[in-house]
């Protein structure tokens, strides 16, 4: 017969067998848990509550379901056709902007639910010039969108506030990989996409907003605007970056390239009115240099598409390129911060800015980023409000 002792050795073996293992987080797993508990210590000191942010997240719905509504009011289909779209994607496209709307909804009865008056829609500036740079646009603010609710949800402390901000999150990135495929681009450039923080993700969305009725603007202050130095363009031995567009928010939507289709059309009619014998010849030529053309100009245009000015592919690591910001803002910077998805640790990486030869785009950058200028560069690679000197804005790596 056993001893006692053996009975009660035994016991307790058989307990911790019975036990479940501890779990072992990775080091990166502690990396993302250490990131998301200093966002929620961020929150609380910039007294940020749960239903201040979904009143932020509002805010950048009702920017998206307008512009969207106002796009497709002002562009007829055939004029996505030019760029390529067939019937599908078209109507894919539109249906993105009939989810924003039903986005505006959920949020706001979230909000009324919870005895908080939401925000009404504000006065925009899209500056549409035609449907391409409304497709360019739109690819712009569904990143935004998605490193905006990346980069609230760890801010949120209501477990339902959260499960709504998340359902919304993966909603806007199917918009995101959507429009890059309609562009012609890789549709998932990248396995990690990057958080912001409200106050970066606003400066990205002021400069479409001209003014927001009375008890609806946010407590949030931009950061001075950060733009490609078109002027400067890129270092000599580099991608001529100085050709795109101007850079920022506002650049993309107002100052985008115009199609090459349209300026081969116009060509094309004058060379019609010249030789009227081989006039219908020639237009159907045109026709198919038109449809050629149509199908690079939404990505041409997309690959640029985050505000910024470097033209498709002109953004490579090591390369360099100027940037200016608003004011005298810049005169404090001394780096260049690159936030990227995949960046470790900390989510950015740094290097170092001069007036003169501007950024230069260090290693383990790639895909969609964020550019600002910073007056430090922790090793840690975390990037807070109070070292920002102006941006963001959001560029393209190859």
């Amino acid at each position: 017969m056993p001893s006692l002792k053996t009975t009660i050795i035994a016991l307790f073996a058989a307990t911790a067998t019975a036990m479940p293992a501890s779990v072992r987080l990775t080091p990166r797993q502690m990396q993302y848990h250490a990131l998301a508990k200093r966002q929620q210590e961020n929150a609380a000191e910039a007294g940020l509550s749960d239903f201040d942010i979904l009143q932020f997240a509002l805010t950048l719905e009702n920017l998206e379901e307008t512009f969207y509504r106002q796009g497709f009011a002002k562009f007829p289909a055939a004029d996505f056709k030019q760029l390529g779209l067939d019937d599908q994607q078209i109507s894919d496209l539109q249906q993105i902007g009939k989810t924003e709307a039903e986005h505006v909804g959920l949020l706001q009865s979230s909000l009324a639910q919870g005895g908080v008056k939401p925000v009404q829609p504000c006065e925009y500036d899209f500056k549409f010039t035609d449907a391409a740079a409304m497709v360019q646009t739109a690819a712009v603010l569904e990143n935004i969108g998605v490193s905006a609710y990346l980069g609230a949800a760890p801010l949120l402390s209501d477990k339902a506030i959260l499960g709504t901000a998340g359902s919304i999150l993966t909603i806007e990135a199917r918009h995101q990989s959507s429009i890059r495929a309609f562009s012609k681009q890789v549709a998932v450039p990248q396995a990690f996409d990057a958080p912001l923080g409200p106050r970066a993700v606003f400066s990205l969305a002021a400069p479409f907003i001209k003014s927001c009725p009375e008890g609806s603007n946010l407590k949030i202050e931009a950061f001075p605007k950060l733009a490609m130095d078109v002027g400067g363009g890129a270092a000599p031995a580099e991608a001529p970056a100085g050709e795109a567009p101007n850079a920022g928010a506002e650049g993309a939507a107002g100052e985008a390239p115009k199609a090459g289709a349209e300026g081969e059309k116009a060509e094309g009619a004058g060379e019609g009115e010249e030789d009227e014998e081989g006039e219908e010849d020639e237009e159907d030529e045109e026709d198919e240099e038109v449809g050629e053309a149509s199908e690079g100009a939404v990505e041409a245009r997309a690959e640029a598409a985050a505000p910024a000015a470097a033209g498709p592919g002109a953004l490579s690591v090591g390369s360099n390129f100027r940037v200016k910001a608003d004011g005298t803002s810049g005169s404090e910077a001394t780096n260049c911060a690159f936030t990227s998805g995949g960046v470790f640790p900390g989510g950015t990486a740094f290097s170092n800015f001069t007036q003169a030869e501007g950024c230069q785009v260090p290693q383990g950058v790639a895909g969609i980023t964020y550019v600002t200028l910073t007056k430090a560069a922790p090793l840690s690679g975390v990037l807070t409000d109070d070292m920002i000197v102006a941006g963001p804005m959001a560029v393209t790596i190859s």
